[in-house]
């Protein structure tokens, strides 16, 4: 009887925590998935561009390789009857041209490198002392310009002086009066009355500009001078239109009055107006000169504080595009100096070999065959939208249906048929697959699951796509700021893009910021 309670009582803990764990199970099975955050953080990830696509086995056959691009053949690295392994070089192009391209493209890239790190280190001390020497300079050229402005300025006066006072004199009888009077009669009332009240309002002028001229000095300030200058440059041309209206008087002479006299005078007037034409064009020349050193001056300053305050975020940036581009474009070349060599796909036996040094060949044309050692090659049909993707030597991913996504096996294509195959309406191109190791277990006929791993990019930083927006051929992703939990958008360029829905950021994020999982 007390075995008998005790083995119940053994059963009933056992029913007990059967029921707990089943409960527990339960709940862990049947709740709510953790929500998503909607930020994530910034890292450097792998992205993969994979094209996935179902093919049959088949007995292997000679795999014909062509060139992708014309050129002409330098060298023949096998022939008939020769063993090769994988990725062994069959037929060489000239590579004269492309090597260049990539020497200056690579240069390129060192340059944009050198100009990035030249913008995050900020101008250098030396830089910025040899525009401070160049602004100290400008800044005392335009003290020697304005220091030149009393010299000048005293000869116009001097010069205007003369042609008032002494070469006109004699037209004029009590001429530093309050009233001068012409010293011959003239067919025109209307001008004589004209000038001589020119030839009084000139008698003052030329006392307050003597007067004047005494204050300056070199010390006076620049705004002093400039205010000179511009007087100046008016009474030159009131008396201009003095002396061009004497040249209308006398010629207008009338009464007792000779010609040779008459002569005189025009000769006087002649020279007075010279005279005052060459002060004004000096007094104008100088006025133009500081001027000019003036918009240098400043220019200058704006240079120097330019390099003060040294480079700005979006140059930064700007330049890291640039280097992301230079990069780009020598990859470019590489992948175009790579298909200038013929590469064996698969290891095994060359069967055909119609390349000679010297010839030209174009693009596509058959020259070289190799047979496959492995038993089976995988044949499929790779729709005309993933065809450019793919290329020959990529690695590939096989599964088959009779043995389950779990056995996995490994390939590489070994051709794509250059002329299409339409399959139920859709263009598709035949891409051949061997496998890299024979295997016994592979059957013909079997259905292959294929995912081709178009390219890989390492190391690389990589958002979700659905994070970027894309708008008027721009793409942008919205950054948390540092210290709050704000989207501001920010543009960026993307590479890669992945196939597990990533996409590789070539410029406009730094690891470790947050950006928002999703664009809208």
């Amino acid at each position: 009887m007390h075995y008998l309670r005790s083995k119940l009582r053994k059963k009933s803990v056992a029913a007990t925590l059967f029921v707990v764990l089943a409960v527990t199970a339960s709940y862990q099975f049947f709740r709510a998935p953790e929500p998503e955050t909607p930020f994530i953080t910034v890292t450097r990830n792998s992205v993969v561009q994979e094209v996935s696509v179902t093919g049959t086995t088949k007995p292997v056959k000679s795999v014909q390789l062509a060139f992708e691009r014309s050129g002409r053949i330098v060298r023949v690295h096998a022939d008939v009857g020769e063993k090769v392994s994988v990725g062994q070089a069959l037929v060489t192009l000239d590579q004269g041209e492309l090597l260049a391209q990539l020497r200056e493209a690579e240069a390129n890239v060192d340059a944009a490198e050198a100009k990035l790190a030249e913008l995050e280190r900020g101008t250098r001390p030396e830089d910025i002392r040899i525009k401070q020497t160049e602004l100290e300079k400008t800044r005392q050229d335009l003290a020697n310009e304005y220091d030149s402005i009393p010299t000048v300025l005293n000869d116009a006066y001097a010069k205007a002086d003369d042609a008032v006072r002494k070469q006109v004199d004699e037209l004029f009888s009590n001429d530093e009066g309050v009233s001068p009077q012409l010293t011959f009669s003239t067919a025109d009332s209307q001008l004589e009355t004209q000038v001589e009240f020119q030839r009084a309002l000139l008698t003052q002028e030329l006392k307050s500009w003597r007067s004047e001229l005494n204050l300056l000095s070199s010390t006076s300030s620049d705004q002093l001078l400039d205010v000179a200058a511009e007087k100046t440059k008016t009474r030159l041309l009131l008396i201009r239109n003095f002396l061009s209206n004497l040249v209308s008087i006398v010629a207008s002479a009338s009464g007792p009055i000779s010609q040779s006299t008459i002569n005189t005078y025009k000769t006087n007037i002649s020279t007075a107006l010279s005279n005052v034409n060459t002060a004004a064009a000096s007094v104008g020349d100088q006025v133009q000169a500081i001027a000019s050193q003036k918009i240098t001056v400043q220019k200058t300053q704006d240079e120097l504080n330019l390099k003060l305050a040294g480079s700005s975020l979006e140059e930064i940036l700007a330049q890291k595009a640039v280097v992301g581009q230079t990069k780009a474009k020598a990859e470019l070349i590489r992948a175009q100096l790579e298909k200038t060599v013929l590469r064996s796909p698969i290891e095994g036996t060359v069967t055909k070999q119609d390349a000679k040094v010297g010839e030209i060949v174009g693009a596509n044309a058959h020259l070289t065959a190799v047979i496959s050692e492995s038993e089976l090659e995988i044949e499929a049909n790779v729709p005309e939208a993933d065809v450019a993707k793919i290329a020959v030597g990529d690695p590939v991913g096989i599964t088959l249906d009779a043995y389950g996504s779990s056995v996995e096996f490994r390939g590489r294509v070994a051709a794509i048929d250059p002329a299409e195959t339409v399959v139920e309406g859709v263009p598709t191109y035949k891409t051949t697959i061997y496998f890299e190791e024979a295997d016994g277990r592979v059957k013909p006929g079997m259905t292959a699951n294929l995912d081709i791993i178009a390219e890989i990019k390492e190391n690389v930083i990589s958002v979700p796509q659905r994070a970027v927006d894309i708008r008027d051929g721009a793409q942008f992703v919205r950054v948390l700021t540092a210290n709050s939990e704000e989207a501001a958008e920010r543009a960026i360029a993307t590479g890669l893009r992945g196939s597990d829905g990533s996409v590789e950021v070539i410029s406009g994020l730094e690891v470790g910021e947050r950006i928002l999982r999703s664009s809208e």
